[in-house]
């Protein structure tokens, strides 16, 4: 679902304007709130003041916080331009004129909105201080601006008050009670929409169905299996999953605990004895669930699987020992490819302990929740899927158009394949969605994982930080949208963009599958957001119509997103550059890469073109012009001893040192 989380939050304006006093304690006027509550503006717009804060009404509306330190000043402007709105609401609110606009990022439009956008003013007095930001949002020709100021310690407030930021006239949005029936007409409007939305965000081939109490309502499938290629795609084409193969491991893990097989609670040494992570101590602690939870304490790390592909299971879940945790087990929201995988192959190795783990794991797989589901052809197989119907992975080069990539560029998902290794259809996953949305009980009455063992995946485990409902369970992700319980899983491989989503109180399942990876900073995977929003207004007759709205954002965001990615970049970068920077470089994790004095860097499993950015200071990036990690800019260390190629990395630093020199 479309994601509100409050990225600007980390940027918030704490103090508008250089000298300004700092807003004062509230004087006379309206009387603070005893409860959170929603309450409308003069002009028709309305917001959420927080408990204990107050509303002054007017020209300029303000919600202060109980000591007056902090305050969200709102004002409607006419100006059509956002640059001008913003400087025109500064000094409106202010009462003088606002500094030199810097930037202006549009960002995306909820509760009403038809754009929202984002304006910086330019720093002034201290070294790197910001003079100002403003939160912009348009409904017809009537312009927002919302002017946010207050300590740091107030700054998540000041983002849930801007946040709650409401247009005029539209109401509270409650996603519940029954489904209606998909008629005829509504099916028609998916598939136009649906289709224009593929063409404007360019995904060469897609997929998606619905499926209520275990029947099929919708499905539409749409584009080519391979950009140049005339094949289409249908309804038993195979998609790669990548990560929405997670709620299937931890379906098969409940399962093998109904069969008694392994418990939840059981500690993972005593089902797989060579288990081990980076600190002895949390090894022994940790149990079964623990894996899947995003709560482990162990961060991603994914690089080394994308760099060094295809060594084998074994010897990707050594790399664990390798690993110590960076929060303590249980507190904090950390998602890893490497613990997801280590459960599906413990609980598989508990129930096949002769067989390599990953031949355990397709054993477990099949005979717990293929077969019993129907799902005939869900594979880890790449050479079954090489010899049939199958979607090829596509991603954006530098200049934003996709471009096909080799089919085995995705081999690096099979030492990891609990994590994202499934290969699957349109039919298939619809199948798994009804039965997660039937509480475990197949399309035909079939019960293949009971209740209670189900629900243990669907329980909240860790909150995300993306609102207060939202976090994960087993390989699952747990939220409400607008009052809407949802379970949901998406994924994102190489050149796949996949989603799973379940409605259990309404019995639910909805699957939207690509063969392109073309999310950016704006947007995880654009096109599977904007047909979630269309399916939600074509279910709910409450939900409103902020589908096309959204598809609009995305196309503009995509556009800006695709102009800025090449900004500064040397597509042509000197000869005698490129002569310098050839040679071979490595890493203990990251393995062997070679850049060429042609102007190539080959990691083996993927290779680019690459460019040259320079920074202000002088220092160069090599930046890479071929997806699938098109504009990803590595910086570069020539003059240390080795020379080396610094790959950026939220955990693990890693240095691509010179080797043949």
């Amino acid at each position: 679902m479309p994601t509100r989380r409050a990225w600007w939050l980390g940027s918030l304006v704490l103090a508008l304007g250089c000298g300004r006093a700092a807003p004062g304690p509230a004087g006379p006027g309206p009387s603070p709130v005893t409860v959170a509550s929603r309450t409308a503006l003069a002009s028709g717009a309305s917001v959420v003041v927080p408990a204990g804060w107050r509303l002054v009404d007017g020209p300029v509306a303000l919600v202060e916080d109980p000591a007056g330190v902090a305050v969200v000043r709102i004002v409607e402007r006419p100006e059509a331009d956002l640059a001008a709105a913003a400087a025109a609401a500064w000094h409106a609110a202010i009462g003088r004129p606002a500094p030199v606009v810097a930037t202006v990022a549009e960002v995306e439009p909820v509760d009403g909105w038809d754009l929202a956008a984002t304006v910086a003013f330019a720093p002034t007095g201290a070294a790197g201080a910001v003079a100002g930001r403003a939160e912009l949002r348009r409904r017809g020709t009537r312009t927002f601006v919302a002017l946010p100021a207050g300590p740091a310690a107030r700054a998540p407030a000041l983002a849930a008050v801007v946040a709650s930021l409401r247009a005029p006239g539209v109401r509270d949005e409650v996603l519940a009670g029954p489904v209606r029936p998909l008629d005829a007409a509504t099916r028609g409007a998916l598939d136009r929409f649906i289709d224009d939305a593929r063409a404007r965000l360019a995904v060469p081939g897609a997929a998606v169905a619905v499926t209520i109490d275990g029947v099929v309502a919708y499905a539409h499938t749409v584009g080519v299996r391979r950009l140049g290629e005339p094949a289409p795609i249908t309804v038993d084409t195979r998609f790669l999953l990548a990560s929405v193969t997670k709620p299937l491991t931890t379906f098969m893990e409940a399962a093998l605990v109904d069969a008694g097989v392994v418990g939840w609670d059981q500690p993972v040494t005593a089902i797989w004895p060579g288990f081990a992570v980076g600190d002895a101590a949390l090894t022994g602690a940790l149990r079964l669930w623990h894996l899947s939870c995003a709560c482990s304490g162990i961060p991603a790390r994914d690089l080394d699987n994308i760099f060094e592909a295809d060594v084998g299971p074994e010897a990707r879940m050594a790399t664990l020992r390798e690993q110590a945790p960076t929060a303590p087990l249980g507190e904090t929201y950390q998602y890893s490819n490497l613990m997801v995988a280590a459960g599906g192959y413990a609980a598989a190795h508990a129930a096949e302990p002769t067989l390599p783990l990953g031949d355990a794991y397709d054993q477990a797989m099949r005979r717990y929740v293929f077969a019993p589901i129907g799902m005939t052809r869900t594979t880890f197989d790449p050479v079954e899927v090489a010899a049939g119907d199958h979607a090829s992975p596509h991603a954006l080069g530098l200049d934003g158009v996709p471009r096909a990539l080799p089919d085995d560029i995705e081999r690096g998902t099979r030492d990891i394949r609990p994590a994202g290794g499934a290969w699957s259809t349109l039919r298939d996953l619809a199948r798994f969605a009804a039965t997660e949305a039937r509480g475990g009980v197949t399309p035909e009455g079939r019960r293949v994982v009971s209740a209670a063992n189900l629900g243990e995946r669907r329980r909240l485990r860790v909150h995300d930080g993306d609102g207060p409902d939202s976090g994960y369970g087993l390989g699952l992700g747990v939220d409400r949208y607008h009052g809407l319980p949802i379970l949901s899983h998406h994924g994102g491989a190489f050149g796949f963009g996949t989603t799973l989503l379940v409605l259990p109180a309404q019995r639910v399942g909805i699957v939207v599958l690509t063969n392109v990876r073309n999310g950016g900073g704006y947007a995880q995977l654009p096109f599977n957001a904007v047909v979630e929003r269309a399916l939600y207004e074509g279910l709910f007759a409450d939900a409103q119509p902020r589908a096309a709205a959204l598809l609009a954002y995305l196309a503009r965001a995509r556009a800006a997103a695709d102009a800025a990615a090449g900004e500064g970049v040397d597509r042509a970068p000197p000869a005698a550059w490129l002569a310098a920077l050839a040679g071979g470089y490595a890493d203990p994790h990251l393995g062997a890469v070679t850049v060429s004095a042609d102007g190539w860097f080959d990691a083996g499993e993927w290779k680019s073109r690459v460019g040259r950015r320079l920074g202000a200071d002088g220092t160069a990036a090599l930046v890479m012009l071929d997806p699938p990690f098109a504009g990803a800019a590595l910086p570069l260390e020539l003059d240390a001893a080795p020379p080396a190629i610094v790959v950026p990395d939220a955990t693990t630093a890693y240095r691509l040192e010179r080797r043949d020199r």
